[in-house]
């Protein structure tokens, strides 16, 4: 293998040897570019009679446009153009386009017809010569073009003036590079987003340090995780300098950022709750860089990173894995018009890659932060990337082919579109919103003619369900998550609609329809209007108005002298509502009470959970719990407010200069509606401001408009998914095996990481239990099928016309090349001809046919499913152990130790499991009870469920799960019978059945309060040595320091604890005596003396463990409390005492 070179003399012979590695590489197993996302991309006129609904088509897949505009008016044509993937799109000054290729090249693209359509493409910088990898951002000036590169930012510039760049400047360069797990990722997306402000000051972004373990925990459980380092942050380099300063921190891949109209920088980021921790990046982003801002990646973390507050999104794009890349601020380019409309001036558009979306993201400015609100205004067929401004107002857009995450590759053909207007006298929506709970509102910019209503109800469609969005039957392209399979998986439902009217000004379409009760997305479909006639070249589009709402919003009712008005808006900082409302009829309403005196009265419920804090990914846990938050509100008015709010405390109205601030106040806020109502008594032009801050952060920030719903919503959170999802497919999958074939005989770690073991040649699957069962198959079947950036393989050809394929990394002089056999080759820099991106992943197909059903379904029940940690509801930390601790426990228990039936006899062979010989079968009888107390206390049901699941990954272990006394029949099928409940009514009968089992053999595990027998505790203690009595016996909730006493040294349960066990916990004491003798194995101090924890009996061949430990979920996940669980069942059942140590640490809390 270390000899395996690409030497190779021409295309024939590379394809040869790929040929031949092939043949290799089904022997060596699993050598693969998976497609797993680090979560970064592959990187009005009135003329009635115009206005009539056009027919609808009902489209199938196959009929589905390459781009569908939502909004009326639009025309698409593709550019007559072929290059391959452009991933970032800018118009210079000079009007050109140009496109950053992914392949390194910048082309500048040109109409020379006059049809709109730029339809010739010159290459103006080569970058494979000039050794662009990787090249994500670009920003086109005056000076040159700015692009960031792999371990550089370069200026490429036309010194000569001839129209091509000649010269490459390097701004600066050589910086820390990502880590991942034991390597580094050296041949991937490095450096992102580009922009420079009007001084001329440069920001880029460079990723985070490890996407896969960001707190960089090491085997001490010490965070290594540097907040001031540059990885993870935007950085900010002055006019004349090279030198990098931090300008903010905690951005994950933020991929593109640009300058709004007021000088400000935002930057869409990446979600990256899939990878640890779960609560990192739950979203998408648009972010608003200030400085000395933390931006949530990783995010707060009351061990690792307690210092920081994580700074909130302008806005979180849903559902999730949308994969954020472009944004555009919409202004006028070269000074031509902007997009849409001038109400649309400034806003975001925002490209959604893995999903194909175009965004239209209004921001509106308070004094305290940016409040956003989002139009989905297209949605394309292939991965969208960008979507520029150009000179006539349309939108040029970038696709790349192949499926997401990551497309084919820089290698492959990508494609060009211009969504063109050609009709400007059709009305465009600017929002669609619930009114009432029986009526939706969809305001226009222009008024609609009457004729327009005519069987307009039977032509509207509504469907509402947790994931639903504007236009989602045009979603061709979707990521293969388990969460995205999920969202496809839940009910859309359909809202009938009763009748349609116009309001006075008609620019308002009022949508009569059945209560909206579920706090969900809704979609709404409108027939296009029949003079909206597409150009006659262009890509045909469905005749539809696709919009989304849900149930965000505030009622307003303004009275005087026996005038009313009622209406909606969607902020109580009234500039905001005002900007959204812009050009509606609503807001004519809103500015006429606004000026009028009278009485005001706002209506609305607050949503105010995690205000500074991120959503938790679902069917994930973290391992903390952050206190609650106490969240305040300021309003500032121009006249006093009364505010009447459930659960809050409000303070009067103070006086400050022009005006009055008036606070209300709500301590540890919940996960639940707040009734807010603000009223005032205007007599002159009426304003309000209003903010938030925390008990934790007392900085005044924005309120987002989906923390604002309609009063009269009873829920405004949507129901939790209901529990993990099983996948048919896996149906006799073992976990154990497959994690077996993983780092044993299909050799996958030979290339691959997994939880922090294996090697980097390919990308770390970590995280593939959040992938799509699907999608991970089409991996290992097709591994061409999408390309990760981070390992795109490279053709190197040097001078003397020796040919490597692998991936590259560069140093100041050099390059190194690491093949698909690990073999690293590294050459001079000024030895290479050329690199080309290598169209194709390393790895070859046929795995999946080398290993054969069966062993197919174990690889993929490893790769797929995970049994984690359980959740933590309390405000807790608990310890959380090292490899090293575990580890050295393991290793200190002795073979001599291994001891089943016979416990004096140590055995003079290795297990049988050992020599290739099935073990025999263990029998496990799991006895549990309701839940009896608190949050993360005696949770008899899940431990039996999550302790069962684990212990049957090993071979031929059964355990029966039974919630009540046991039959006798189930105990006679038993070699072993856990008890974790509370039964109280314990009695000689059972007494009795337990001596039976005990005789014949049956060992006997008691854990925690499975010891109470008030109503006999004699009865059991002569079963078990000590029983809980009611009324006599004592316990204390706390830190326990267990010490292990000689007996423990030379036990078989205990040998290999060296050091005493801590654990957060509840002790008994003072519990009733039986006349079983007992071996005290570890002991903890209580009222001064040392009272017995854990401990085991033996008469005859029946054995018994106890452990009063147990009080809390989080000490089943504690792996040394689960060793001496394992080791005290497997002891008491006659078994080798090292038959569960590779289920041991399964879903327990350690570093990596």
């Amino acid at each position: 293998m270390r000899n395996l070179l690409l030497d190779l003399q021409s295309s024939k012979t590379l394809e040869h040897n790929k040929k031949t590695l092939t043949l290799l590489f089904l022997a060596v197993g699993l050598l693969s570019v998976f497609t797993l996302g680090s979560g970064h991309f592959s990187p009005g006129g009135n003329n009635a009679a115009s206005f009539t609904p056009a027919a609808a088509v009902d489209g199938t897949a196959d009929e589905i446009p390459d781009i569908q505009v939502f909004i009326p008016g639009y025309s698409v044509r593709e550019l007559p153009l072929s290059l391959n993937q452009i991933n970032v799109l800018k118009y210079g000054d000079d009007g050109r386009l140009y496109g950053l290729g992914y392949n390194g090249h910048v082309y500048a693209l040109t109409d020379t017809d006059g049809d709109g359509l730029e339809d010739k493409a010159v290459e103006w910088w080569n970058g494979e010569k000039g050794t662009l990898a990787a090249p994500v951002g670009m920003a086109v000036t005056p000076a040159g073009i700015y692009v960031t590169a792999k371990n550089k930012v370069s200026l490429l510039k036309d010194t000569d003036k001839d129209g091509i760049g000649d010269t490459e400047e390097i701004v600066t360069k050589d910086w820390v590079r990502a880590k991942v797990y034991t390597g580094t990722t050296e041949g991937g997306v490095d450096a992102f987003g580009i922009a420079k402000d009007k001084d001329g000051n440069i920001f880029f972004a460079l990723g985070t340090a490890d996407f896969t373990r960001p707190y960089a925990v090491d085997s001490l459980g010490i965070s290594r995780y540097d907040i001031k380092s540059q990885r993870g942050t935007i950085l900010k380099v002055k006019p004349g300098s090279n030198e990098r300063e931090i300008y903010c921190t905690g951005t994950r891949f933020p991929v593109a950022m640009d300058f709004n109209e007021q000088g400000d920088l935002f930057c869409t980021d990446q979600e990256g709750a899939t990878w640890p921790p779960a609560n990192g990046n739950p979203f998408d982003e648009l972010l608003h860089i200030q400085p000395d801002r933390h931006y949530g990646y990783p995010p707060r973390h009351p061990k690792y990173l307690p210092n920081v507050i994580d700074e909130p999104s302008v806005f979180d794009y849903k559902p999730q894995h949308v994969s954020t890349t472009g944004i555009h601020f919409n202004l006028p380019v070269n000074g031509g018009p902007v997009f849409q409309a001038d109400w649309a001036r400034n806003d975001a558009i925002v490209c959604g890659f893995s999903r194909g979306k175009i965004y239209r993201t209004k921001l509106h400015k308070t004094p305290s932060g940016y409040v956003a609100v989002n139009s989905l205004i297209a949605s394309c067929k292939y991965l969208t990337v960008d979507a520029a401004i150009t000179p006539t107002g349309d939108l040029v857009v970038s696709t790349h082919s192949g499926p997401p995450d990551w497309g084919w590759g820089a290698a492959a053909k990508g494609k060009l579109y211009k969504i063109m207007r050609t009709n400007k006298e059709v009305p465009n929506p600017v929002m669609a919103y619930v009114a009432k709970q029986d009526q939706v509102k969809v305001a226009f910019d222009k008024p609609l003619p009457a004729a327009y209503l005519a069987g307009l109800a039977d032509k509207i469609k509504i469907e509402f369900g947790e994931p639903v969005a504007a236009g989602d039957r045009f979603e061709f392209t979707r990521p293969g998550y388990k969460e995205v399979f999920r969202q496809r998986l839940v009910p859309v439902e359909k809202m009938g609609v009763k009748n349609v009217s116009l309001s006075d000004d008609r620019k308002t379409l009022l949508v009569n329809t059945f209560r909206h009760l579920s706090p969900v997305g809704y979609g709404i479909t409108l027939p296009a209007f029949t003079n909206d006639v597409k150009s006659a070249n262009s890509i045909k589009q469905s005749p539809d108005i696709d919009m989304a709402y849900n149930l965000n919003g505030i009622d307003v009712k303004w009275e005087a002298g026996g005038k009313k008005w009622e209406g909606n808006i969607p902020h109580l900082d009234l500039n905001v509502s005002k900007e959204f409302l812009k050009p509606t009829s609503e807001y004519t309403g809103l500015e006429q009470a606004l000026n009028t005196p009278g009485k005001l009265v706002f209506k609305t419920r607050l949503n105010l959970n995690n205000m500074l804090r991120p959503e938790i990914q679902p069917e994930s846990t973290i391992d903390y719990k952050l206190p609650p938050e106490d969240v305040t509100l300021v309003f500032k008015s121009s006249e006093p407010v009364t505010l009447t709010a459930a659960g809050g405390t409000v303070s009067s109205p103070v006086k400050q200069g022009d005006g009055y601030e008036t606070r209300v106040t709500f301590k540890a806020v919940e996960k639940k509606g707040y009734d807010l109502e603000v009223a005032a008594n205007t007599t002159r032009k009426f304003t309000m401001e209003v903010h938030y801050f925390t008990n934790e952060d007392s900085r005044p920030r924005a309120l987002q408009i989906f923390r604002f719903f309609a009063p009269w919503a009873k829920d405004i959170f949507p129901k939790e998914p209901s529990g993990e999802r099983e996948i048919p497919e896996l149906a006799g999958g073992n976990w154990e095996r497959g994690k077996k074939l993983f780092f044993g005989q299909a050799l996958c770690s030979n290339c691959h990481t997994y939880n922090g073991k294996g090697q980097t040649i390919g990308p770390d699957l970590s995280n593939s239990k959040h992938r799509d069962y699907a999608s991970v198959l089409r991996d290992i079947h097709e591994p061409n099928a999408s390309i990760n950036p981070d390992y795109v393989a490279h053709t190197v050809t040097l001078k003397n016309k020796k040919t490597y394929l692998g991936v590259l990394s560069y140093t100041k002089d050099s390059l190194s090349i690491r093949d698909a056999a690990g073999v690293r080759t590294t050459v001079a820099l000024k030895s290479v001809a050329e690199t080309k991106p290598y169209n194709g992943s390393i790895m070859p197909t046929g795995l999946d046919a080398m290993l054969g059903p069966q062993k197919m379904k174990d690889l993929m029940t490893f790769l797929l499913t995970n049994i984690g940690p359980a959740k933590i509801e309390h405000v807790f930390v608990p310890q959380i152990r090292s490899p090293s601790e575990v580890q050295d426990v393991l290793r200190n228990f002795s073979q001599a130790d291994n001891l089943s039936a016979k416990p004096k006899v140590a055995p003079k062979k290795s297990p049988a499991k050992r020599l290739g010989v099935q073990p025999k079968p263990f029998r496990i009888l799991w006895v549990s009870g309701p839940k009896d107390h608190g949050p993360d206390e005696h949770d008899y049901p899940l431990q039996q469920q999550r302790m069962a699941k684990i212990l049957m990954l090993m071979d031929n272990v059964v355990v029966t799960k039974v919630s009540k006394w046991p039959t006798q029949e189930q105990l006679n099928n038993a070699d072993v019978a856990v008890f974790y409940w509370n039964y109280q009514q314990f009695n000689e009968d059972n007494s009795k059945q337990l001596e039976a089992f005990q005789q014949r053999g049956g060992g006997l595990v008691y854990l925690h309060y499975g010891v109470d027998a008030t109503q006999n505790p004699v009865a059991l203690a002569n079963r078990i040595g000590l029983a809980w009595k009611g009324g006599q016996s004592k316990f204390r909730h706390g830190r326990l320091d267990l010490q292990f006493t000689p007996a423990a040294a030379a036990h078989p349960v205990t040998r290999g604890f060296k050091k005493p066990l801590v654990l957060e916990d509840e002790s008994y004491w003072v519990l009733t005596p039986g006349s079983r003798k007992i071996d005290i194995l570890a002991t903890s101090m209580e009222d001064k003396e040392p009272q017995p924890m854990v401990w085991t009996s033996t008469e005859g061949n029946g054995r018994v463990f106890v452990s009063i430990m147990g009080h809390y979920n989080w000490t089943f996940d504690d792996p040394l409390f689960r060793v001496l669980l394992f080791r005290g069942l497997l002891w008491a059942g006659h078994q080798p005492l090292d038959r569960f140590n590779d289920v041991v640490t399964i879903g327990t809390r350690m570093t990596n």
